[in-house]
């Protein structure tokens, strides 16, 4: 409950303060200080951190009170803690169209196969081919659920020699649709995350090899300082980030009118 408490109180005057934006003109209107109230949840709840964490402490007063069950949903913390099994469950997430896309297309595939099952190999869906309907059910359910596709699921030919159609039948189906289909999926899954894996190393390396302030990398600031470690020099004394987001600060707290005219050209860019 202190982490939530400490996160909540670290971030919930942030996303508070975009909703009371302007408030000194709504002039005491009643109407206009529910309307924000009701927007500062908004802004809390549409934060999947904050919403997150709320969660995370309700299920915990819930474990405690009702039943120990309630703690699952704790574990699910290992994913906030390591930024690399966020890219794991955003390489499925994002990529969501593609997916959709995909899925369409297995299912218009499957119901040609439906098609094909039910006008020649009715006898073989074992009573569960009563319609095209039904064969469409029963193969998109049984062919992850059988091996080797939905011939595996299917009943076995009564003649001794081989059956032209039910081999192509059922080798087809198999390649197109388990094997093909299938690693498009992963193709999509996997090219999504070496993508994110590139952007998250690409970040770091700017982070600790870029400055932030006016861009010169590591090697160049190196060469050009007089001093041992010339970068970390350089944006620890020169262009130190935190004093320009404390003069930036600065500026926003301070009255308009007190603005001098280099203050207020840099309120206006900011």
């Amino acid at each position: 409950m202190m982490i939530v408490a400490y996160f909540i109180i670290k971030t919930a005057p942030l996303l508070i303060k975009k909703a009371w934006i302007g408030v000194e003109k709504d002039k005491l209107n009643v109407f206009a200080y529910v309307f924000r109230f009701l927007l500062s949840g908004f802004y809390l709840l549409s934060n999947p951190f904050v919403l997150y964490y709320a969660i995370y402490g309700v299920t915990a007063v819930i474990g405690l009170t009702i039943s120990p069950f309630f703690f699952a949903f704790h574990l699910l913390d290992v994913l906030v803690r390591y930024s690399i099994l966020n890219d794991v469950i955003k390489s499925v997430t994002i990529p969501w169209k593609p997916f959709l896309l995909t899925f369409i297309l297995y299912l218009v595939y499957d119901y040609f196969f439906a098609l094909i099952g039910y006008y020649f190999f009715v006898d073989d869906f074992n009573g569960y081919c009563s319609s095209t309907w039904f064969c469409f059910l029963a193969s998109f359910d049984f062919a992850f659920k059988a091996d080797g596709g939905v011939g595996g699921w299917l009943a076995e030919t009564s003649t001794t020699s081989l059956d032209i159609g039910r081999f192509l039948y059922d080798n087809i189906y198999n390649f197109l649709m388990l094997i093909i289909m299938l690693n498009i999926v992963a193709g999509i899954i996997i090219d999504t995350f070496g993508t994110l894996r590139d952007e998250d190393k690409n970040y770091h390396h700017d982070i600790e090899n870029i400055c932030f302030i006016c861009g010169y990398d590591r090697e160049t600031l190196d060469k050009a300082s007089d001093v041992k470690n010339g970068f970390l020099n350089h944006i620890k004394k020169d262009h130190y980030l935190w004093n320009y987001l404390f003069y930036i600060a600065y500026i926003q707290q301070k009255k308009a009118t007190d603005l001098t005219g280099l203050e207020s050209y840099i309120s206006q860019q900011v």
